[in-house]
């Protein structure tokens, strides 16, 4: 008979420490004991259990630590930053020069004088012939403002600019 109670004892040691290791791997808690009965006042040891924070006893994940262990790394020094970009200020723009009137088209091909004292002038322009005398408009453009022996005045006329033209010393 106390061969039967040891074996019964053993048996359920070994029933008690694998559903212990059972709950225990599966997460689980204990199951929880019946209602406890009221009592007058908790013992000391009982007042610890019941103050105990359970939040605290939990365990986080492990964090990562910052970077990568296996990443590739140089012992070679940075290079050096890039020189500062310098601001280029565009230069103000120069002043439009003040309108010009075209070269003349004209060419002195000669003059003439008629028995009134009055000079008469021939002007060549491309393949054309004017044949112009002091204060006459020529193409609408040009009006000869003087005339002397060395050289004839022109007014062009859109911008109101004086150009001269050389005669060549004639009469």
């Amino acid at each position: 008979m106390a061969l039967r109670r040891d074996v019964l004892v053993r048996g359920a040691l070994i029933v008690a420490v694998t559903a212990s290791l059972g709950l225990f791997a599966a997460g689980g808690d204990a199951p929880a004991p019946a209602a406890p009965a009221p009592a007058a006042a908790p013992a000391p040891a009982q007042a610890k259990a019941d103050a105990l924070r359970h939040d605290l006893l939990r365990r986080e994940a492990q964090q990562r630590p910052e970077g990568d262990a296996f990443a590739a790394h140089s012992w070679q020094p940075p290079p050096p930053p890039p020189p500062p970009v310098k601001k280029v200020v565009a230069p103000e723009p120069a002043p439009e020069p003040p309108p010009a009137a075209p070269p003349l088209p004209f060419t002195f091909l000669g003059a003439f004088e008629t028995a009134g004292a009055k000079q008469v002038f021939y002007l060549v322009e491309g393949d054309k012939v004017h044949v112009v005398t002091e204060g006459e408009i020529v193409n609408e453009l040009y009006q000869v403002e003087t005339v002397s022996p060395e050289e004839m005045v022109l007014m062009y006329l859109p911008l109101k600019i004086r150009q001269s033209l050389a005669l060549g010393g004639t009469k």
